[in-house]
């Protein structure tokens, strides 16, 4: 009770936060950007639907590995991670690839701008995610879920200002805009804070070079969006891309098959 006693009022927060860029949408911008907000987020945050499956996998083996307080173990954990984290900036890259083939396949074209909002969304749930799935759990390990709730506050303060600041220029965007960079802000936050409580040796090189990849490739996605390609042209190009993105996560050697198909096989021994 003592551990999930600071979470609540941290949940109560994070309902705000959630509810809080449609209200103000709606009142800065007018209702008619609420709608390509919702279908935009909604199609961004199948994302987060990706990291939940490998939190079955990866809640659990973490929690084994940190109670052995090892070098071995603490070096399995940081592997992992990388892993983990280099397939799932890889799925949310695919999300951001094809969010213009989505919103037109599955929507009217009255949604069709929302496909500019989809990356911002799943980038959002790429960094903060990224960062939660080793932060909140070594926070929990140290017995010290109230450090939970600056990075929450913050999160919610960062939010709300940049929505007064953003919507009424950018409209859907500007919101989107507001949610990425106090999420930025925030799961940095906690995870400098985490890294206090337990020392692992994660590779900042590796985690920097992920982000710094994952964040370029999206700029010719933007300008293909943008352009008047031909439709089968323009899925080719993003093939393209999706291969280039694949050669660079392994030249700088970001992922490692053994722990992806140990990954795996777990994964499908958990679902199964």
């Amino acid at each position: 009770f003592l551990l999930s006693y600071p979470q609540i009022p941290q949940e109560i927060i994070g309902m705000i936060h959630n509810s809080f860029d449609k209200v103000m949408l709606a009142n800065l911008a007018g209702l008619g950007f609420v709608g390509q907000y919702q279908i935009g987020h909604r199609f961004g945050q199948t994302a987060k639907t990706a990291i939940s499956v490998f939190g079955k996998v990866w809640s659990p083996f973490f929690f084994k590995n940190i109670e052995e307080n090892t070098s071995q173990s603490k070096n399995l954990i940081s592997n992992y991670y990388q892993n983990i984290l280099a397939l799932y900036g890889f799925l949310c890259f695919l999300i951001c690839v094809f969010a213009e083939e989505l919103v037109k396949v599955l929507t009217t074209p009255a949604y069709n701008d929302s496909m500019y909002l989809i990356p911002i969304i799943a980038s959002y749930f790429f960094y903060s995610q990224s960062l939660s799935l080793l932060s909140k759990p070594l926070i929990l390990y140290s017995e010290k879920t109230i450090y939970n709730l600056p990075s929450t506050i913050i999160a919610l303060v960062i939010n709300v200002s940049l929505n007064i600041i953003l919507i009424p220029k950018f409209g859907f965007i500007g919101a989107g805009m507001a949610t990425l960079i106090a999420g930025i802000i925030s799961s940095s936050l906690l995870f400098y804070i985490a890294q206090k409580f337990v020392q692992l040796p994660i590779s900042y090189k590796k985690l920097l070079y992920q982000l710094i990849t994952f964040s370029i490739s999206l700029l010719p996605i933007y300008f293909l969006m943008k352009s008047d390609i031909y439709f089968l042209n323009k899925v080719i190009f993003k093939l393209l891309i999706v291969a280039i993105y694949i050669i660079v996560t392994i030249k700088l050697k970001l992922i490692d098959k053994k722990y992806i198909d140990i990954l795996f096989l777990k994964l499908k021994n958990k679902l199964v």
